[in-house]
C-alpha cells in the first residue's frame, strides 16, 4: 500500500530526429507517444486518487510545443499534448484542491541534447540569451510550482527558455 503522495513530477521524453516526415518510422512514433504522453497520463491516473488539498502535479513540456521543430515532428506533437493535458487536468483536479502545472524549457544542455544535436547544432538554435540553460537553472521552476508560493497557480506553463517568444 502506498503512503502519502504530495507531488508528482512527470518528466520523461524520448525523441528520434528525422529530416523528413517521409523518414519517420511508425515504431519510433509509437515509442515517442508512449513515453512522452501516454505514460504521463497513465502515471497521473495512478497517482490521482491519492492527491489531496494543496498537492501538486508538474509536467515537463518543451518550447517546441509552441514553436515546433523541423526535425522533431512527433516529439513536438507530444509536447503540445502535454500542455493540453496539463490545462485539462488542472480543471479536473480543482475539486480536490490540487494544482496541475507544467514547465516548458527552451534549449537545455544535457547529455541527451549534446549527443543528438552536438555543439554546432545547439549554437544555431540558441535562445536570445545566447546560451542553453543548465538543468540547475530549470529545476527551480519545478520547486516553485510544488511550493506554497504557487498556491494560486494552476493550469499554467512556466517558460524558462532564455527569452524565446512563445504564444500560449
Amino acid at each position: 500500500m502506498w503512503g502519502s503522495i504530495d507531488i508528482l513530477i512527470n518528466n520523461a521524453g524520448i525523441q528520434f530526429p528525422e529530416t523528413s516526415i517521409e523518414n519517420l518510422k511508425g515504431e519510433n512514433i509509437r515509442r515517442t507517444f508512449n513515453s512522452n504522453i501516454i505514460g504521463m497520463i497513465l502515471l497521473t491516473k495512478a497517482v490521482y486518487p491519492h492527491l489531496k488539498m494543496g498537492d501538486s502535479i508538474v509536467s515537463t513540456t518543451s518550447a517546441v510545443a509552441y514553436q515546433g521543430h523541423e526535425e522533431l515532428l512527433d516529439y513536438s506533437a507530444t509536447k503540445g499534448a502535454i500542455v493540453s493535458f496539463t490545462r485539462s487536468m488542472a480543471l479536473q483536479a480543482k475539486s480536490k484542491g490540487s494544482r496541475v502545472n507544467a514547465v516548458s524549457p527552451g534549449p537545455v544542455s544535457t547529455f541527451l541534447t549534446e549527443k543528438i544535436f552536438g555543439e554546432e547544432k545547439e549554437s544555431i538554435n540558441q535562445p536570445p540569451l545566447e546560451r542553453n540553460a543548465s538543468t540547475e537553472e530549470i529545476v527551480s521552476r519545478f520547486l516553485f510550482l510544488v511550493s506554497n508560493n504557487s498556491a494560486q497557480i494552476t493550469g499554467q506553463v512556466l517558460h524558462p527558455n532564455g527569452g524565446m517568444i512563445v504564444n500560449g
